[in-house]
């Protein structure tokens, strides 16, 4: 349970669930001071409770949102309280102004006292630990008492004495009001005087980093930026999939890119894919499918084989379904790690969606009815009724009156349509090719690493199957590659892959922002700057030049066709002395 993403949320709820315990049964039952156990507790918890937390990032971030909810609403309680006790003599004792110099009174020797507690522990953690120097002694003296516990505390006093003491005006009811009041007055001039002179201080001491100016900042991140973004477009270009994109495509839509096209290497020394690479390197799904592998190979070394090896019907159906079970599960990790690296995404066009409802149906279809592998198949089925739905979108025309509609305005958007639809066709076709060639090569990788635990008869029944389960997803690709050939032109794929090639590119910009801006290279307000203008490039800005595009392809296309029609039907027209035949094919042209 340890490595399941659920059982991090219930630390969470645990520890949060513990402190309150500790407050509810300490206050309410053993009489002791809940705020005090509480902060005992947290003490014991962070000393010996750290190596049992699973997550401490997640975990750390859900208790800072909820202390700072729970700081905000106790400081806004705390002050309506101190401010309704404090001056409301309807309550109890009201605060004279022989109390206000008691309060500027106790400041001070608040602030000394802690000035006296740091200098006699000075010698101490100026040499241990993280060490420290004198100038943030005096910050450390200077930043008085914060106040949450002490409102805390002060709370806790006064509902207490007020359900023993039912008389607002008993010695005890005075001395508690007095007490609130210094307690809240202390925690008051402390947020007002040192917190809004703690920047001054600090910057006298010389403990504040000199703030880098925005140009600075702005030159150091942007030069980084065109690094990352100039390597990454020279990876993507030498992919096979993006080796003919249009490149200044990608310098109009994609910040950073140099004007010139990097050097392609060599196509004998080019690497793996990047998403390949990436999805080689990662252990997939805690290594259960490879888990399984070896499990497969164990159970047949174990129980033996006989002679008619893999042509036994019975070995035969069980190892191939349980290769294409393992080969599915690693197809949709491997969409997952083309949504991690940019290349899908989830928010356009609802591929990813139908992607992994292919591989669950084609699952299903596997383990239940030992099918064949078949998820083009289910992919063609989603895609088909999403196209059914746009074109349903599209016939809201027809509500229209004739007078509204022209036709140039149908036919626009018609084409518009079109492009839209053919977009999304390829983006599926080429996530899909590129998933299934993804998840070959890891299972090919994975029947390759237990050849040294396998005997000669094991190792070709398992690579027997893996071959057959291969070739199964190979013809699915076929079929895939059938449909983009037979529905795109080559003109309109070349527009398609050069702008999904800078939708790459931009969403692999943002995450390199993304963590700048958490290692303070950039200061968040400047970070959303450059995420918004990278944001607004996919979503509106690639848009609008894909569909430009593919309508200009289109419509040169039907120019260049109408020409040449108009052109053979003129060389063509019969005239009084024409034949038969002649007329024939005049017929045919027009």
């Amino acid at each position: 349970r340890r490595l399941d993403r659920e059982f991090d949320i219930l630390q969470v709820v645990a520890g949060i669930s513990t402190a309150y315990l500790c407050f509810y049964v300490c206050d309410q039952h053993l009489g002791m001071s809940g705020v005090v156990a509480c902060v005992a507790c947290g003490i014991m918890v962070n000393a010996f409770g750290r190596g049992m937390i699973n997550d401490e990032e997640a975990f750390g971030s859900h208790l800072a949102l909820l202390e700072w909810l729970l700081n905000t609403f106790l400081f806004t309680l705390g002050g309506v309280i101190w401010g309704h006790v404090s001056f409301e003599n309807t309550l109890s004792y009201r605060v004279e102004g022989q109390t206000w110099g008691w309060l500027f009174l106790l400041y001070i020797l608040v602030l000394v006292i802690r000035f006296i507690q740091v200098l006699v522990i000075y010698p101490v953690f100026s040499r241990v630990g993280l060490k420290s120097d004198y100038r943030e002694a005096i910050f450390l003296s200077y930043g008085g008492l914060r106040g949450a516990v002490g409102v805390a505390l002060g709370l806790a006093l006064f509902t207490r004495v007020v359900n023993l003491d039912p008389d607002p005006f008993s010695e005890a009811r005075t001395n508690t009001t007095v007490l609130q009041f210094l307690g809240g007055g202390v925690t008051l001039l402390t947020l007002t005087i040192n917190g809004t002179s703690a920047g001054f201080i600090l910057r006298k001491l010389g403990l504040s980093k000199p703030a880098a100016s925005k140009e600075r900042t702005k030159i150091l991140f942007e030069g980084s930026a065109k690094d990352f973004v100039n390597e990454q477009a020279q990876m993507l270009l030498q992919d096979s999939r993006f080796e003919s994109v249009n490149y200044l495509v990608l310098v109009r839509n994609v910040p950073f890119l140099s004007s010139t096209p990097p050097h392609v290497t060599d196509e004998s020394a080019v690497p793996s894919p990047q998403p390949t690479r990436h999805f080689h390197e990662q252990v997939v799904d805690n290594g259960s499918q490879y888990l399984r592998v070896v499990g497969v190979t164990a159970m047949r070394t174990d129980t033996g084989l006989n002679d008619s090896g893999f042509s036994s019907d019975t070995l035969r159906n069980d190892m191939l379904i349980e290769f294409r079970t393992i080969f599915l599960e690693l197809l949709r990790e491997a969409y997952k790690v083309q949504l991690e690296l940019g290349e899908l995404d989830e928010n356009e066009g609802n591929t990813f969606d139908v992607l992994i409802d292919s591989v669950d149906l084609a699952l299903n279809d596997v383990q239940y009815h030992a099918k064949q592998i078949e998820d083009w198949k289910h992919t063609h089925s989603f895609q088909f009724n999403l196209r059914r739905s746009r074109i349903l979108g599209v016939s809201h025309l027809e509500h229209f009156p004739r007078s509204v509609r022209s036709v140039n305005s149908s036919a626009s958007h018609a084409r518009r349509f079109i492009n839209q639809h053919a977009q999304a066709d390829a983006l599926l076709v080429l996530a899909f090719k590129e998933g299934h060639a993804m998840a070959e090569a890891k299972l090919r990788r994975y029947v390759n690493r237990v050849d040294d635990v396998a005997d000669e008869t094991v190792r070709e029944t398992i690579r027997l199957a893996m071959e057959h389960v291969l070739k199964e997803s190979d013809s699915q690709v076929v079929e895939a590659n059938r449909q983009l050939n037979e529905e795109i032109c080559y003109a309109d794929l070349e527009i398609i892959l050069s702008h999904q090639c800078a939708r790459i590119l931009l969403h692999r910009l943002i995450k390199f922002t993304e963590r700048k801006a958490e290692d303070g290279l950039l200061s968040k307000k400047e970070a959303r700057a450059y995420l918004k203008d990278f944001r607004k490039r996919i979503d509106h800005d690639l848009k609008k030049s894909v569909a430009t595009c593919l309508a200009e392809e289109n419509l040169s296309d039907e120019e260049e066709e109408s020409k040449n029609v108009a052109a053979l039907v003129e060389e063509e027209e019969p005239n009084d002395g024409v034949d038969e035949e002649e007329e024939s094919i005049t017929e045919e042209c027009k």
